[in-house]
């Protein structure tokens, strides 16, 4: 291998290493989330600490990998979800079981669970920052145990 060669590889490989290590994400996953594998993350909920949130997807849809970008990554969105709710986060295709369970079978799946481990609402499809925001602050506030969403909506205005 000639010196420039040699030197471009290196080169190259360090700047890999540096996106890496600034966090840059290969695998698709929003940085900053804590997500929880099913089991651990049902067993939280159930402590009564937080209401749930579980984000079923796939590796080949390509409304979650927009939800993963768009949803996940916003930061006021990462860090409602991560401070007021236990975010479950499932690939449908290695936990069918855990899909099945929810009845999902369409991606991304969308579940809010109450500290019971019981379903509050599902909502399937992407979610945009915006419309996420205002599912999870009508969840955070127990409003939904009084009003419909729609009725949530409109006091907020």
């Amino acid at each position: 291998m000639h010196g420039s060669s040699k030197a471009f590889f290196i080169l190259l490989f360090l700047a890999v290493f540096t996106l890496a290590s600034a966090g840059f994400c290969f695998a698709g996953e929003p940085e900053g989330m804590n997500w929880y594998s099913y089991d651990d993350g049902i067993k939280k909920i159930k402590s009564g600490e937080k209401l749930g949130f579980i984000y079923f997807y796939t590796d080949w849809c390509t409304y979650c990998k927009m939800m993963d970008q768009q949803t996940f990554s916003n930061k006021t969105v990462n860090n409602f979800l991560n401070t007021n709710f236990i975010p479950i986060r499932v690939n449908a295709d290695k936990e069918k079981a855990v899909a099945k369970e929810y009845s999902v079978t369409g991606y991304p799946s969308n579940w809010f669970i109450a500290s019971d481990g019981q379903p509050i609402a599902n909502r399937p499809g992407f979610i945009s920052p915006d419309q996420m925001m205002g599912m999870l602050k009508y969840l955070n506030s127990g409003s939904y145990e009084t009003m419909s969403f729609s009725d949530y909506l409109e006091k907020q205005e």
